[in-house]
């Protein structure tokens, strides 16, 4: 064993590491021998820190207190020295040094990757928005979202002035690989944004034109569906044949102007051309509407005749019933009247001779037979005309 601690010594010196008091010796060998690996270590993350290599001085810095730790638990004597403790601060300081600096690189090589992420999707924004105007017709939906893209391409952009750690990288390496690939990204980034802003520059004045030239079309379509409301709302009144009339005629008014505008439409080649574009679906929709009302309407004043033409034909049908009955009741009067016999001034005219009775008699028998035959053909002639009116159907 006391070989092995009289090595362990040999190494401190060659080492040039400290001089090892002659208690140390005393310590448990396997203290001895992490301690020894934690120096190593030590030594290696100072030389990688002076080499510019923070990575991998944080990984010999982890290992020294890892072998510190398992040393000084094994045995904490190994460390009563004074220059051994020393050496061990020493290296506790190293380890503080090279964690910030490896913060340091870790928050600098951040902001080189997000350089170059930024900037990548400054590209695809881009070219997304501009994918979005070259397919399909010109709509606000289409321009609206194209111009979000482009909107969110310019925030990537901006965002690469916050990497400052980056920049003071490329500006003392110009041929930083990562510098590199960002002017590369922003060379392409740019000449998409010119070609999106003006195609988005282009479509927004398309769609503004054709908004212009289908606004009286679109008005049209207003006016007559304002119409047609009121047709539909005129159909609600009471059913009669003054409310039936006006209804009629608004609907009519409705049907014109819906025939107009359908064929306004149809001759309009914008129209034709950009079926796709918002304010042709918008004025479709409008003439939709239209078609609708009309429709809905046309079935309202349906709805409304038939009650009106119930209610007169219910009228006509009591006015003949009634009249029948007064023709009947005629008839009655005259049968009564004729089997009651002679009136009083018959009986007093009777001296006058036989002759003159028997003619006022017939005259009189005449006269009822004729207000008979005459009740009879009104009643008949009423009742025929009722049938005959067109409300009955």
């Amino acid at each position: 064993m006391f070989k092995v601690k009289y090595a362990f010594i040999e190494c401190l010196l060659s080492l040039s590491l400290f001089m090892v008091p002659f208690h140390v010796v005393a310590a448990d060998d396997q203290a001895v021998q992490a301690l020894t690996l934690a120096l190593e270590e030590c030594d290696l993350a100072q030389e990688d820190r002076v080499s510019r290599q923070p990575i991998q001085a944080q990984v010999h810095i982890q290992r020294f207190s890892e072998q510190r730790d398992n040393a000084l638990s094994i045995d904490a004597s190994v460390a009563d020295d004074e220059e051994v403790a020393e050496r061990i601060r020493r290296c506790d300081r190293l380890s503080a040094i090279v964690k910030r600096s490896n913060q340091a690189f870790e928050q600098q090589q951040a902001a080189i990757d997000n350089v170059v992420e930024e900037s990548n999707l400054y590209i695809r924004e881009c070219e997304l928005g501009l994918q979005i105007l070259q397919s399909g017709s010109v709509s606000e939906r289409s321009v609206r979202s194209a111009a979000k893209a482009v909107g969110r391409a310019e925030e990537h952009k901006a965002s690469l002035q916050d990497e400052w750690r980056a920049f003071a990288v490329f500006r003392k390496n110009p041929e930083h690989k990562s510098r590199v690939a960002m002017a590369a990204n922003l060379a392409e980034g740019n000449a998409c944004m010119e070609s999106a802003n003006l195609l988005l520059n282009t479509k927004r004045k398309a769609l503004q034109k054709i908004d212009q030239e289908l606004k009286p079309l679109i008005a049209t379509a207003r006016a007559s569906r304002q119409i047609c409301d009121r047709a539909l709302r005129a159909a609600t009144r009471s059913p009669t044949e003054a409310n039936l009339q006006t209804t009629r005629a608004l609907l009519l008014r409705a049907q014109s102007q819906e025939k107009e505008l359908l064929g306004q439409m149809r001759a309009n080649r914008t129209v034709k051309t950009e079926i796709g574009s918002s304010p042709v679906k918008k004025l479709n929709s409008e003439s939709a509407s239209v078609t609708a009302c009309v429709i809905k309407a046309e079935a309202s004043v349906a709805e409304m005749a038939e009650v009106v033409r119930k209610k007169i034909r219910q009228l006509e049908t009591e006015k003949a019933e009634r009249l029948a009955k007064e023709a009947r009741k005629a008839e009655r009067h005259a049968e009564e009247r004729a089997k009651a016999g002679p009136s009083e001034v018959q009986m007093a005219e009777a001296g006058k001779g036989t002759s003159l009775h028997e003619e006022m008699l017939r005259v009189e028998a005449e006269a009822e037979e004729k207000a008979r035959a005459d009740a009879r053909q009104l009643a008949k002639e009423r009742a025929e005309k009722a049938r005959a009116s067109p409300w009955r159907r």
